[in-house]
């Protein structure tokens, strides 16, 4: 393990959370989420030693061998945006062409940059790509790109072309590989999906974006300022709590600060998070 490296063991899986980046700075928290109230936030700032002018934004891509096959689950802006994510594969003895899958949990530039180089050229070139239709559709339709910010537009159109012809769209929950299993959680993004790993007995979840911040976890109703279908998001967060508590699984959260793992406690009628 590293500051940006973590390994660990899921049953027989081994699994790596490699950081793409971290940003550490200011955030104004107000406006990340519009619909706290001022009193609470504030409140939930102190409750959890946040200090909004040093916090940690991490980007945590996941990598999985399975023994039958090696799998990342997002990857990252991509080195040309300052990614490191590909450095630390490269780091961990892990070559592009050996990864068999890349599943995206949502179609945004910093989960699906990492495929392509600077020259728009593939990166991993024995993989199969995943994502979920709807999101798959929503990044296909220009008129919804004027929705978007500019870096997540140029995200789309300079990657997803590229895996037009390669991309297989997921349209139903369940499992999808030998203990991966998906399921629906929009709200960050219309086709954002969750995975649940499994081996062993051993499970975590994969929250993707769900939460920006832990305090989300108390308050599963204060969207992001970022979520683009915000009347779906607080019931795709319970969703996603209440199988973490039901699976006793552990969880990972792409934004939390790296290595972004740690559980949910159900506590009278809301949820905690016990950071690993």
């Amino acid at each position: 393990m590293t500051s940006e490296r973590h390994s660990f063991q899921l049953g027989a899986f081994q699994c790596k959370v490699l950081s793409d980046r971290t940003y550490q700075g200011p955030m104004d928290f107000a406006k990340m989420f519009p619909v706290a109230p001022p009193d609470q936030l504030e409140s939930a700032l102190d409750q959890y030693g946040i200090d909004p002018e040093n916090i940690t934004l991490s980007f945590n891509c996941f990598y999985i061998d399975t023994g039958q096959s090696r799998i990342l689950i997002d990857t990252g802006v991509g080195r040309e945006h300052e990614g490191h994510f590909q450095n630390h594969l490269e780091a961990e003895g892990i070559t592009p062409d050996s990864i068999d899958h890349i599943i995206f949990t949502h179609g945004h530039a910093d989960h699906i940059g990492g495929i392509t180089d600077a020259e728009a050229n593939l990166v991993f070139p024995n993989t199969k790509y995943w994502m979920s239709k709807p999101e798959w559709d929503y990044w296909q339709d220009e008129a919804n790109m004027e929705h978007e910010p500019p870096h997540a537009i140029a995200g789309a159109k300079k990657n997803l072309p590229l895996i037009a012809d390669q991309i297989n769209l997921i349209e139903v929950e369940g499992e999808l590989l030998p203990g991966i299993s998906v399921f629906n959680i929009p709200g960050h993004t219309i086709g954002m999906m969750g995975l649940l790993i499994q081996s062993e007995g051993q499970k975590l979840i994969v929250a993707a974006d769900s939460f920006h911040r832990p305090f989300q976890i108390e308050h599963i109703d204060w969207n992001a300022q970022s979520d683009r279908v915000p009347e779906k998001a607080p019931d795709s967060r319970q969703k996603l709590l209440q199988k973490a508590v039901n699976e006793d699984a552990l969880v990972l959260v792409y934004h939390f600060p790296h290595p972004g793992l740690g559980r949910v406690q159900a506590q009278n009628s809301t949820w905690k998070w016990e950071l690993l």
